[in-house]
């Protein structure tokens, strides 16, 4: 019989307005590495068992929810087993604990989303409030929120869902690192510090220290220079000022999330996008982040079927904007 491993958890208040909203991040340091902008090591590359809660469950791991306050999240079991041993040589696999929680909770006169996003706009950390893995998940988090599936008595809403949103996280996972990498490439403050706390093995080698003009003045190194190839595909859908404006923000979370939600509804919305942005990974990863909160001009919906993967969403998208 295999012993389990114990679980080491941590909780982590992240993006805390105070009196507004906040995000927490539970999960097992044997496991996941919270800091680490390394989709793997974050704990976001396998999502299968995955479910949500609200503010009816309670957990003792997290703070307890303030009054007045709505919370909403998913969890995902530990996927470290062991094995129990029967009478005749019957065996059973048992999980132990969970993998990581991610809860996201507001002051109830708010909306889930429109609270992450006005707590991106006023909170000024000197670091990163959002680290690139936990980008599309909160989006995802937030968006559920307003199904808030324990309260209609089932979960079909989120599970409709569900089966895409594994897809989307690891298909755009590669375009959310290079959006982060042209930002730290850019000219704005809080990118000049942000590199100057870079390891040596990211930043040129110098003989004394750089001050912050010298990093101004200097272009990035080549390390940190983003892959355009990737960024055109966002930039034919988008247009390249949008991309312009991430280089130049002070706090690129919330750029982002407006560029990938953006991005989304513009390929649904217009009924033929020219360019090579037609036929691509990075448009089949973005086309279900609109679904999730919105429905589609006219009678016809993309069914179970074609939600199933990314590539049944891209051929019925195919399909519908030549209607």
């Amino acid at each position: 019989m295999t012993e389990p491993i114990t679980p080491n958890y941590r909780v982590i208040e992240l993006a805390d307005l105070s009196g507004h909203s906040m995000v927490l991040w539970l999960f097992d340091q044997n496991l996941v590495d919270c800091f680490s902008v390394n989709l793997t090591a974050s704990g976001f590359s396998n999502l299968q068992g995955v479910a949500s809660f609200n503010s009816a469950n309670k957990y003792p791991l997290l703070p307890e929810l303030p009054e007045g306050w709505e919370q909403f999240g998913l969890i995902q079991s530990r996927d470290t087993t062991f094995q129990k041993e029967y009478i005749g040589n019957r065996s059973i696999a048992v999980t132990i604990g969970v993998r990581w929680v991610l809860a996201f909770r507001w002051q109830d006169l708010l909306q889930p989303y429109t609270a992450l996003l006005e707590a991106q706009e006023k909170l000024k950390p000197d670091k990163l409030s959002l680290t690139p893995p936990l980008i599309l998940p909160l989006i995802f988090t937030t968006r559920m929120a307003r199904y808030s599936p324990l309260a209609l008595g089932d979960d079909k809403a989120l599970h409709r869902f569900l089966p895409l949103f594994y897809q989307t996280v690891e298909t755009l996972y590669p375009l959310l690192k290079e959006l982060y990498t042209l930002w730290i490439s850019g000219s704005s403050q809080a990118a000049i510090r942000y590199r100057s706390t870079l390891p040596p093995a990211s930043t040129p080698k110098v003989r004394r220290r750089r001050s912050q003009s010298n990093l101004a003045s200097n272009p990035p190194p080549e390390a940190l220079q983003p892959d355009r190839n990737t960024l055109d595909l966002l930039g034919a859908i988008v247009g390249q000022a949008k991309l312009d404006q991430l280089r130049l923000t002070e706090r690129p979370e919330l750029v982002i999330i407006r560029l990938l939600e953006g991005a989304s509804t513009t390929l649904w919305q217009r009924p033929f996008i020219k360019g090579k942005a037609d036929y691509n990974w990075v448009v089949e990863g973005l086309l279900p982040l609109y679904l999730w909160h919105s429905q589609l001009a006219g009678p016809s919906q993309p069914d179970a079927e074609h939600l199933a993967s990314g590539s049944a969403l891209l051929n019925y998208w195919l399909n519908w904007r030549q209607d």
